[in-house]
């Protein structure tokens, strides 16, 4: 086949070779099930270098964090105020778990 034929124009010439002229519903169903997930592949593959960069930076942030409560022992000053600042923030970090695990990833539309 030529390189610069059109997508569409090579499917139907693998089409005619194998004698079918029109596919069957099955088949469309499959092959836009699998370019579905070729789509979400390659969107996975293109964000998977940022992970690494934000778990570095969430590990650093955590380790300074740890640092900062060991050094300044914050509890002894205001307990009170310490124990509801942490609360706030476990509370937090809950609630965007829960909204997150309850949103769909988006479904691609193929024209």
């Amino acid at each position: 086949m030529k390189k610069h034929e059109k997508p569409s124009e090579q499917l139907r010439m693998i089409l005619k070779g194998h004698g079918m002229l029109q596919t069957s519903e099955a088949y469309s169903k499959h092959l836009e099930d699998l370019v579905i997930d070729m789509y979400a592949k390659n969107q996975s593959v293109k964000f998977a270098g940022n992970r690494g960069v934000a778990q570095i930076i969430l590990g650093m942030s955590i380790l300074w964090g740890i640092l900062f409560l060991y050094f300044y022992n914050p509890l002894s000053v205001h307990p009170v105020l310490c124990i509801s600042i942490v609360a706030f923030v476990v509370g937090l970090w809950g609630v965007i778990a829960i909204v997150r695990k309850g949103q769909m990833p988006p479904i691609p539309v193929i024209d």
